[in-house]
């Protein structure tokens, strides 16, 4: 019974020996990753990744990755949660990435009710950012 393709890949990360923490509570890195086709050989590659959190800046947040962590556009999730005093729990947040590039993302954040969508404002939102970079090895 043929369950699924070749291309399905099952990663399994374990940090390595190059990951660095800084003052500003971002981590950076990379990722030992097993890569194994169902019906292949296993074969370990590195996933470069960057991890890191901070306040939300009116007109766009950007985060900056260490030189040369990435030599492809990085996949990158965001999320963000309310942290001023002002907002219900009824409000939205919503999460948009402007830019994108080996050596930056650029986030802005909306925040939204019934009424009206605005851009947060300074320090209103924490914004949560995890890039890395994969690179499926070729059959």
């Amino acid at each position: 019974m043929k369950y699924f393709s070749k291309k399905l890949f099952l990663f399994l990360f374990s940090l390595s020996a190059t990951t660095n923490f800084n003052c500003s509570g971002a981590i950076s890195g990379r990722l030992n990753a097993i890569i194994i086709p169902v019906a292949g050989q296993e074969e370990t590659v590195e996933v470069p990744f960057f991890s890191a959190s901070a306040s939300y800046e009116n007109g766009g947040l950007t985060f900056t990755y260490p030189s040369g962590l990435f030599s492809t556009t990085p996949s990158v999730r965001v999320s963000a949660e309310l942290s001023g005093a002002n907002y219900s729990s009824t409000q939205t947040v919503s999460t948009q990435i402007t830019a994108n590039s080996t050596t930056s993302t650029t986030v802005r954040v909306n925040l939204g009710t019934v009424l009206s969508i605005t851009e947060a404002d300074d320090d209103d939102v924490i914004v949560h950012l995890f890039a890395n970079e994969v690179e499926i090895p070729e059959e």
